[in-house]
């Protein structure tokens, strides 16, 4: 699986290298244009077969350009002309090795270049930090018959410098070429166009021959000819003199031009800030007059909207329930002179279906041998019959030990009754009761003991009343929110049911009492309600609406008759508006513009509907004037 990307002539190499991470495909196909920046310079192709191979991605570069794929080649990379031999996804892309072609130069008597040498010329040594201790030298025929000739083949001569800037420069050499190693391909290329001066032999002496040489004794020579060689490449085309270069500027007429600048930059800032910087809050007090108007409105569950010809609004009708549940702690109490322990039993009833009556003083003994006593007379009922299986009939009794002491403190247990014992059929066995609660109050001196008493049950669903109707009304305010009125007068609570743990006489620190009950409520819209007031105000007064300005009517509800049957109440309400006086402060605003504060008051004692006025400025400098723009101006109404 492969990826192609397509290069931009003037891509940068970390464009392109960012690219390459981001890619998933392990095989890159990357194409490029003639004389893209990518293709021009060694470095950049090193630099991304670099970053190739960290992240063991296969590149293949595609290009036309032959002197781009030459040094594609020689930085080690896959060179291809077109993008059709390497687009089949089935066949693995093999590098392939490129054959230096044998051209032939014309140096003016066609000197014959020979393959292996222009493999050398490129080698990958090229611009390598550390140069190598053995060149060679080339002597090209005797100085005294030189001639002078064009290299026509560009390619060949520009890759051949490459190669003699490795092979043959001391490292001094190397070094002064450091400076030229970054130039730009594109200016190489073309400053290669020029004519380039070599020196040739005669006709039967037009061989080149290299010798190895000592690197030391040839470091001076070579260093020259290569900043000559390279002088020559980087030198730029002359231009044409400007004649306004020659043009000299005096220190007086810098400083003269600096200053004309600081001045005027100056005065921009202060005309800006003269012209839109100041701004003023005029607040004017009107002379409020108050209307106040008793108005009866109607509400109707089943009314589709507001009739404010018929004083008609909208009602809803809600209905919740709740039920609460609280401790109360006991507060009565009664002395305990026996010291006989007291508690709560439950008796059972499997023997028949026939109630059990048991008389005050029935006994009943505990697990742990001591007897206690029934204080009232009760019936157990019976057994019944409930789909088919036989329920067992309980009931609650308070019971007192037969003796004082606080050995019948005893926890919960199971109960007989040794009266039923040798009354055969299982009765002693079947008929029998149980505590859930330990006995308390044996003593063997004087004390006293907590007991529910009646004013604990009367105070405690007092209290369990009030929270449960401000949990209701709670509710309905939750539901409703500000959008709607509930009225006192418009909540009718049902029956409360309560439910206690314990009865009057029964001892303990705390019994739990539950209340439910069941709300209905009417609510109407505030928006309608206050449309309305204000539609009644303005026709009884004679103004205009803009005159009442917001929040200027107030409500004051009288009694309200709730129908919730039908959905239905009458609200009694007393309006009372604040009336400003009829201003036209636009044009108040317009007259006010640029005048100063004296003029300004002046200005105002003219209207007998104010008791005043003041003005802000947003800077605290200034010229003393309202600013002259009425975007600079807000003027507002003061309505409180």
């Amino acid at each position: 699986m492969h990826q192609t990307f397509y290069i931009d002539i003037d891509e940068e190499i970390t464009s392109i290298v960012e690219r390459l991470k981001a890619s998933k495909a392990k095989e890159v196909i990357v194409v490029v244009p003639k004389r893209a920046l990518l293709i021009q310079s060694i470095i950049n192709l090193k630099l991304l077969k670099k970053e190739g191979d960290k992240l063991k991605k296969e590149l293949i570069i595609v290009t036309q350009d032959k002197l781009g794929r030459l040094l594609v080649e020689k930085a080690g990379l896959i060179a291809e002309q077109r993008l059709d031999e390497v687009e089949n996804e089935d066949t693995r892309i093999q590098e392939e090795s490129v054959q230096a072609s044998e051209e032939k130069i014309d140096f003016g008597e066609k000197f014959i270049a020979q393959k292996t040498e222009l493999e050398d010329l490129g080698s990958a040594d090229y611009l390598e930090a550390e140069p190598r201790k053995v060149s060679r030298t080339m002597k090209i025929g005797t100085p005294e018959k030189a001639t002078t000739e064009k290299i026509l083949n560009k390619e060949l001569v520009t890759d051949a410098n490459s190669g003699i800037q490795n092979k043959f420069f001391s490292k001094k050499a190397a070094q002064s070429l450091d400076m030229v190693k970054n130039i730009d391909i594109r200016q190489k290329q073309k400053d290669l166009e020029e004519e380039i001066l070599v020196t040739k032999k005669e006709p039967q002496k037009k061989t080149v021959a290299f010798q190895e040489e000592a690197v030391e004794k040839k470091d001076l020579v070579w260093e020259e000819k290569a900043n000559d060689f390279f002088s020559k490449s980087e030198r730029p085309k002359k231009k044409e003199e400007d004649p306004y270069q020659k043009i000299q500027v005096g220190k007086k007429a810098w400083g003269a031009f600096f200053w004309f600048c600081f001045v005027a930059i100056l005065l921009v800032v202060l005309v800006g800030g003269y012209l839109y910087l100041p701004k003023a809050t005029v607040i004017i007090k009107p002379k409020i007059s108050i209307k106040s108007l008793d108005l009866e409105v109607k509400g109707e569950s089943v009314a589709l909207g507001a009739n404010f010809s018929e004083n008609l609004i909208q009602a809803e009708k809600i209905e919740l329930e709740e039920e609460i549940t609280e401790a109360f702690p006991v507060t009565g109490s009664k002395s305990d002179s026996s010291k006989k322990a007291r508690g709560t039993i439950t008796i059972y009833n499997e023997f028949s279906s026939s109630p059990q009556p048991l008389v005050a003083t029935t006994r009943f003994l505990s697990e742990g041998g001591l007897l206690f006593r029934l204080e009232k007379s009760i019936v157990v009922p019976g057994t019944t019959n409930v789909g088919g299986e036989n329920k067992v009939g309980a009931i609650e009794a308070e019971v007192v030990a037969d003796k004082a002491g606080s050995e019948f403190n005893i926890g919960p247990g199971k109960f007989t009754i040794p009266g039923f014992q040798g009354s055969g059929g299982g009765k002693y066995e079947k008929i029998y009761a149980k505590s859930s609660k330990a006995m308390q109050g044996g003593g063997n001196s004087e004390s006293t003991v907590k007991m529910v008493s009646a004013t604990d049950i009367a105070n405690a669903k007092n209290a369990l009343a009030t929270k449960l109707k401000e949990n209701l009304k709670q509710k309905v305010k939750e539901q409703i929110g500000d959008e709607k009125i509930l009225l006192d007068d418009a909540i009718n609570f049902g029956e409360i049911n309560f439910s206690s743990s314990a009865q009057e006489g029964m001892i303990g620190e705390e019994f739990n009492l539950t209340a439910k009950t069941k709300a209905r409520f009417l609510v109407f819209p505030k928006d309608q309600l206050e449309n309305l007031a204000e539609e009644k105000i303005i026709a009884s007064s004679g103004i205009r609406k803009e005159q009442l300005g917001p929040n200027a009517i107030k409500f004051e509800f009288g009694k309200a008759d709730a129908d919730f049957d039908n959905g239905k109440i009458t609200i009694r309400v007393n309006l009372k508006a604040n009336i400003f006086p009829d201003l036209n402060l636009e044009e108040m605003k317009k007259e006010i513009l640029g005048k100063s504060i004296d003029d300004f008051s002046a200005y105002i004692k003219q209207f007998k509907e104010l008791d005043g006025a003041k003005v802000e400025f947003s800077v605290p400098f200034g010229n003393g004037k309202i600013p002259p723009f009425s975007r600079q101006v807000e003027l507002r109404l003061d309505n409180n």
